[in-house]
């Protein structure tokens, strides 16, 4: 069974993505944690397929966590959940390999569709070129 850790400190999001992805429970099993640090815990007790973060975060943030991610577990793919989207955070997210970057509020099929992609691919993929971020995407940028 493989294992999708959401990370994010909005306990009503946490519960909202964990009901509405309960219906994917024969592809993976949903772990959450409130912020960076308990999700660096959880990796290192539990084997983690993909990481689904959102930016802004106390104790540590998104990108703390990304950067410990990129160093210690370069194979897992992260997509990222976050409404403080800019051109300095795109290319901070491209820049740590981000499998996915995805704006709140989101549509959460783009979500799903983006967590069994990710799952299907089996490792992360590499960095995309500057153009697969094309700045007038508004709702999701992918690399894909």
């Amino acid at each position: 069974m493989k294992n999708v850790l959401i990370v994010d400190d909005e306990q009503g999001l946490q519960s909202a993505l964990c009901d509405g992805l309960s219906g994917f429970a024969v592809h993976f099993q949903v772990l959450t944690a409130g912020n960076g640090r308990r999700a660096l815990e959880i990796l290192t007790i539990s084997d983690v397929d993909l990481v689904v973060t959102d930016l802004k975060m106390p104790v540590m943030d998104g990108f703390e966590l990304l950067d410990h991610l990129q160093g210690e577990y370069p194979h897992i793919p992260v997509i990222v959940l976050t409404a403080h989207g800019s051109n300095d955070v795109e290319e901070r997210l491209r820049s740590r390999g981000v499998f996915k970057y995805i704006e709140k509020p989101f549509n959460f099929d783009e979500l799903t569709f983006s967590i069994l992609g990710a799952l299907a691919s089996g490792k992360k993929k590499p960095r995309p070129a500057a153009s697969k971020w094309a700045p007038n995407e508004r709702q999701t940028r992918g690399v894909e």
